[in-house]
């Protein structure tokens, strides 16, 4: 039997299972981003000016990582005494404690960094040559080793598998590379996200000259998340927003003490469209060049002016100070502040008060941006506003200034709704309610979706308005067939309203320049008995937009369309074609053709031929035929702009509407 302890005798121990480097490593650093930027933070305080970090194209069997650095290296003593000291404070207790060379404020601080590895790897090979006597040591460690189910008192045997002595010639090739085996990630890394990724997580690089990052050999970006920022703070405070208390930078970010001596630098952004990357929405605080909080936006619950600008902001604030306290605030992944701590609420504080402002002037200066693109866009409307009474025109622009008010509303639509009001104002529609929009002193989520349903139906309206216009000048076309108008009063008629041929020649206007050399090339080749009205040496009608001639031919009245008559008309559109081609310095590269015939083709032969030329835009159809196409495309129409509102009874009443 165990005598018993005397009382003065009693001690416990602590034991550390090897499970522990579970907490250590893999659950707090899962990203490959979060677990390099720790072994990045190391390579910092070791004073090196390149750290290279090298990433697989592919996860095929046998990839690894490597990163590498021209730091100081760590004799084998340090290799024992730092590296390998699980929880060695880099600082030795002095919170502002710099590196022994370049000076720089120590990153470490936990001394749990050099796992961070193993969030995404099953093994690390550390090789270091030291700077100060030229010792090589090469080491591995093996998670499979480390988390073995034993207690571990005095430490586990790391394996040494390559050593060279101290020398002087090795001491120019200090650094340290640690390469990660056995990967557990699932994908590769696209490099330039990853390096982007990475520049959201140091300010190192744009904090001093001598370190860099580089990523497949590529330096990471710099303020590349300024691509697509609407504005910038405090770059674009007006004089008379300007705190007192803020002082700009030559490189525009803002310097200000926010009580009790803690300083901080910040810069925030808010862009044009809502922000969609997580890691880039919100303010990120950095403390000493490396993030200490994830983007967030310092907690606000609510009923901040402006508050929809909180999609759209993304920011950086530098705290150096935070990591210069005795009491640690900086969560071990350094992902979150303990804005519990009396030391960190200052900061909150202060980052809630500047959010509020800032949102809010972002919400001042869209609106003010709509209001200057609006002006700008008026100016094409500038007869239609003129022709109203003048209390008219105010009560628009000023419905329009409230609708630019609407945050979530880009320019595109902004320009929408706008033309659409200015319309509805002109056809008597939706006055009351764009009146009560220009009396409103903020407008509500119920009255914008009101004004959005009733838009939508104004919009519906102002086509029909459009449509019903075109399907007259339809019926006016069908009464001028039909009486055998087929001369001089057609052709005008199609020539002002070349759609009624087919919607894709809406733009074509009639064409003289080069009728006439055109009309030259044809030789009288046929008969006079079969030259009916000199088809061959007239064009009835020559329409142009852009690059491309139309050539529309119209035949007599009672002559039905066969084969003399295709044959003859692919001459003529082959010949033009040829001339277009011989002129290369010229403004036409393509000729399109139209025949249309009085009566309704019947050979089955000539059907047929008739359809193989279409596909080389020679058409061939009949009057009756070409009408009632351009009428069904309205009558479809007409019936989707009725199902855009289906229980609206303007639009239940729409002519054509079943």
């Amino acid at each position: 039997m165990t005598p018993p302890i005397p009382e003065d005798k009693k001690q416990l121990r602590l034991k550390f299972h090897g499970r522990v480097i579970d907490h250590l490593g893999i659950q707090m650093y899962q990203s490959p981003v979060a677990a390099i930027a720790e072994l990045i933070s190391n390579a910092w305080d070791a004073d090196a000016e390149d750290v290279k970090i090298t990433l697989p194209s592919t996860m095929t069997t046998g990839a690894v990582i490597e990163i590498s650095d021209n730091g100081n290296g760590m004799t084998f003593e340090q290799c024992q005494e730092r590296y390998l000291n699980v929880g060695y404070d880099c600082r030795v207790g002095v919170a502002a404690a710099t590196s022994s060379g370049k000076l720089r404020p120590v990153l470490g601080r936990k001394g749990i960094g050099k796992f961070a590895g193993f969030g995404i790897a099953q093994k690390m090979v550390v090789e270091t040559i030291s700077g100060q006597n030229g010792e090589r040591t090469v080491f591995e460690l093996n998670l499979a080793t480390l988390r073995g189910d034993e207690y571990i008192t005095e430490g586990g045997q790391i394996d040494v598998s390559e050593y060279e002595m101290p020398s002087e010639p090795m001491k120019a090739r200090h650094g340290t590379k640690i390469v990660l085996h056995n990967l557990s990630l699932q994908r590769a890394q696209n490099a330039d996200q990853f390096a982007r990724s990475m520049s959201r997580r140091f300010l190192l690089a744009q904090r001093v000259d001598d370190f860099k990052i580089l990523v497949n050999g590529a330096p990471i970006p710099d303020d590349a998340d300024l691509d697509g920022a609407e504005f910038v703070f405090p770059r674009d405070y007006e004089a008379t927003q300007k705190p007192a208390a803020v002082e700009i930078e030559p490189n525009g970010w803002g310097k200000e003490d926010i009580g009790g001596g803690r300083l901080v630098r910040w810069r925030f952004h808010f862009y044009k469209d809502t922000i969609k990357e997580d890691e880039l929405r919100g303010v990120s605080i950095f403390a000493n060049g490396k993030l200490a909080q994830r983007p967030f936006d310092f907690n606000i619950t609510g009923g901040i002016s402006g508050q929809q600008g909180l999609e759209y902001l993304s920011g950086r604030v530098e705290a150096d100070y935070i990591d210069l306290l005795p009491v640690d605030l900086i969560a071990t992944e350094r992902q979150r502040v303990n804005w519990e701590h009396p030391e960190a609420l200052p900061l909150l504080i202060w980052g809630r008060k500047r959010v509020d402002e800032l949102c809010r002037l972002w919400k001042e200066k869209r609106a003010s941006d709509k209001v200057k693109a609006l002006e700008s866009k008026l100016a094409n409307f500038s007869l239609r506003l003129a022709a109203l009474p003048k209390s008219e025109q105010k009560t628009v622009k000023r419905a329009l200034a409230k609708l630019a008010q609407i945050s979530a509303l880009t320019t595109k639509q902004f320009e929408d709704l706008g033309d659409a009001i200015l319309t509805s104002w002109e056809a008597g529609r939706l006055r009351d309610l764009i009146h009560d929009l220009s009396e409103a002193e903020e407008m509500s989520t119920e009255d914008f979706v009101g004004l959005l349903m009733e838009a939508n139906v104004l919009t519906a309206l102002n086509t029909y308005e459009a449509v019903s216009t075109k399907v007259a000048l339809i019926e006016g076309l069908r009464v001028k067939v039909e009486k055998n108008e087929l001369e001089l009063d057609v052709r005008d008629y199609i020539a002002e309203n070349p759609w009624l041929i087919s919607p894709r020649w809406e733009t074509f206007k009639v064409e003289t320049a080069i009728k006439t050399a055109l009309a030259d090339l044809l030789p009288a080749k046929y008969k006079p008995e079969d030259d009916e009205k000199g088809w061959n040496r007239r064009m009835d009608l020559l329409l142009a937009s852009g690059d491309t001639l139309l050539i529309l031919e119209f035949m007599q009245p009672g002559k039905v369309l066969d084969i003399g008559h295709i044959s003859r008309f692919e001459y003529y559109i082959t010949t033009i074609r040829n001339y277009i081609e011989a002129n290369t310095g010229g403004r036409f590269k393509r000729c399109a053709g139209y025949l249309i015939a009085n009566t309704p083709m019947k050979d089955p032969a000539v059907l047929k031929i008739a359809e193989s030329k279409a596909k080389d835009d020679m058409l061939f159809m009949d009057w009756g035929t070409m009408l009632a196409e351009a009428e069904r495309q309205f009558e479809d129409l007409i019936d989707t702009l009725r199902d855009r509102a289906p229980e609206d009874s303007r639009l239940k009443d729409l002519k054509g509407a079943a």
